[in-house]
């Protein structure tokens, strides 16, 4: 059995209490305490670095139909740190799904119906505030 001072016993039993008794989480937290009372710097587990951030930039704007999960999963990055980036370059993830696919008859049917719009707005230009328009499928 180690020997512990009294200073050490004194640390460990104040972070069983700032921990509440929880013995793993005050293990680790004096643990911390020792390294930053001894000056040991350790490693961070932070991935995220300039050029991961240009990667992971770079390829959502090449492939942005793909998952997020396989990018990261083909790229060896984290799914959590890749998710992390997106959010702070303010970019979101999304499942892209096609739901329909235009044909060449849609074209001069959108015209019309556009055009029968606008004439309605140039009769009544509080058309458009009584038309509901959606995009659900």
């Amino acid at each position: 059995m180690a020997a512990y001072t009294k200073e050490k016993y004194y640390d460990m039993l104040i972070a069983l209490g700032e921990c509440q008794g929880q013995l793993y989480v005050a293990a680790r937290r004096y643990q911390n305490y020792i390294r930053i009372k001894q000056g040991i710097r350790w490693r961070q587990c932070n991935e995220r670095n300039l050029q991961s951030v240009e990667t992971v930039l770079r390829i959502v704007e090449q492939e942005s139909k793909t998952s997020v999960r396989v990018i990261a999963r083909k790229h060896d990055l984290s799914y959590f740190t890749f998710q992390r980036i997106l959010k702070e370059e303010k970019l979101h993830a999304y499942h892209y799904t096609c739901v329909q696919k235009l044909r060449e008859k849609d074209y001069l049917q959108r015209t019309i119906f556009w055009e029968n719009f606008l004439r309605r707005v140039d009769k009544d230009p509080e058309f458009p505030s009584r038309v509901i328009f959606s995009d659900e499928s």
